[in-house]
């Protein structure tokens, strides 16, 4: 065997030590804390908090209401087997439908995955998919909460029916 490959060989072992006391001497990283409004700890934005608040069915969006039902020019429909809620302008030229990807949540601190798909006034339609915290849940309607993105959407829903 040729001496230079004598020498590589002589040299594994002690590249195999160092990179190994390297890894064993490297510190592990520090788990994260609680991320606030995730429902693990108490922390709350003050959008959170202003969106906990309303009473208004509709879509929020960094404080402000984005689409708002009104009775007098929307409709309402849900769709229990479709697991969908859409609420839309007589004129349908504001809306927005909202499809849970698993089930309808039903304790505060449930978490679900949405597919909305949003017109507000004078916009093109944008469709997002976002992970919800359920914030608030009374008899009728739901509070649905995105800390990350600011979003926030109650829709009003009968939990006494089939879902």
């Amino acid at each position: 065997m040729n001496s230079r490959w004598k020498s590589y060989l002589r040299m594994v072992p002690i590249l195999f030590a160092v990179v190994f006391s390297m890894a064993v001497a490297c510190p592990q990283p520090d788990p994260p804390g609680p991320i606030p409004g995730n429902g693990l700890d108490e922390t709350k934005s003050d959008a959170r908090i202003a969106f906990e608040k309303v009473s208004a069915e509709g879509y929020y969006h960094e404080g402000a209401c984005l689409l708002r039902y009104d009775e007098k020019t929307f409709q309402r429909s849900l769709n229990a087997s479709r697991r969908s809620v859409r609420i839309q302008a007589d004129d349908q030229s504001r809306y927005m439908h909202l499809v849970f990807t698993d089930r309808i949540p039903e304790n505060v601190g449930d978490e679900t995955v949405c597919r909305i798909t949003f017109t507000p006034e004078g916009s093109e339609e944008v469709t997002l998919i976002v992970k919800f915290l359920t914030v608030r849940i009374d008899d009728t309607s739901i509070w649905l909460w995105n800390e990350l993105q600011t979003i926030g959407i109650l829709i009003d829903i009968d939990l006494q029916d089939d879902k």
